[in-house]
């Protein structure tokens, strides 16, 4: 599925301030909410579980941890985020094509450090045993193409351990 991923910067380059950027998210989470809602009602598989957007106390702490420097609000690129979470590995697998293969989600290239499943990813020591497809992604809609293309992020797990 990442196979055909975008390569973007890790930037968010849309936005003139922290306050912008958290404006565009605002603008954002409907949209992204709702497709991601209608594509996996449509699917048959998967419960989509709709999050708000990033709360701004919250995105403060990430940027004093894992950020450096003025811009570091810059590298802000989840706070549009959502959760889908399937019954079984198989569906996991039938979620992720059904993304990968929509025209409206654009994903973007992230790091291993995301991909919580892989098989070198030692789950036990590194998140109590918690594993989990983090993706990243710009919806493309005549809706969402008005706005700068913020990224959100889609967390995809199974309920079941693997």
């Amino acid at each position: 599925a990442m196979a055909g991923a975008l390569t973007r910067s890790r930037r968010q380059v849309g936005a003139a301030s922290l306050g912008e950027l958290f404006h565009q998210a605002d603008l954002l989470n409907s949209p992204v909410q709702a497709k991601m809602h209608a594509l996996f009602e449509a699917l048959g598989v998967g419960e989509h579980q709709p999050c708000d957007v990033k709360r701004e106390g919250r995105a403060l702490q990430k940027l004093h941890r894992s950020y450096d420097g003025a811009a570091a609000w810059r590298r802000l690129c989840d706070l549009c985020r959502t959760s889908i979470v399937f019954d079984t590995p198989q569906q996991l697998v039938q979620g992720l094509d059904a993304l990968a293969s929509d025209p409206q989600v654009l994903l973007v290239r992230v790091g291993d450090e995301k991909q919580r499943l892989r098989a070198n990813y030692d789950a036990a020591a590194l998140s109590g045993g918690y594993r989990d497809v983090q993706l990243a992604a710009v919806l493309d809609t005549p809706e969402t193409r008005a706005q700068p293309p913020d990224r959100c992020r889609i967390n995809s797990d199974s309920k079941h351990a693997l």
